[in-house]
């Protein structure tokens, strides 16, 4: 869905966001020792997805609902929950974190702070060129 609705014709920044978010993985990975990165890496759309729609409900199972915002986190205590320890959350805490940099510098930056777009919020001119954005 994030696909379809935030990012609508514009591949490029789609294709940025998960190119940062995976440099990002790699460099934090070591903080908590992580051979794969494939579950990080889908809580990053997850949260965004979570963060730009709010009001949206979530059911979980059929057994509880509640909003968008804390489907990450009740992802990730269910990933506790299922495994018995806290190191098989931790790397979908280090994806929502990642992701929370993302809807950070997406989101946030963009639209609260004096410098507008940056590098991090918005894919390059030439990415854009060679996905046909522009």
């Amino acid at each position: 869905m994030l696909e379809e609705s935030s990012f609508a014709n514009r591949k490029a920044d789609y294709f940025w966001m998960l190119f940062l978010s995976s440099l990002m993985l790699l460099l934090l990975s070591p903080l908590v020792n992580l051979p794969f990165l494939s579950s990080p890496l889908a809580f990053v759309p997850i949260y965004l997805w979570s963060r730009r729609h709010p009001s949206t409900p979530i059911s979980l199972f059929g057994l509880v609902t509640i909003t968008a915002p804390y489907l990450p986190l009740a992802l990730v205590g269910l990933a506790w929950i299922l495994n018995g320890t806290w190191r098989a959350a931790a790397g979908d805490l280090l994806g929502c974190a990642v992701g929370h940099v993302g809807w950070f510098m997406q989101d946030v930056w963009t639209r609260e702070m004096i410098g507008g777009p940056t590098v991090l919020s918005e894919a390059p001119e030439a990415l854009k060129r060679l996905f046909g954005d522009i």
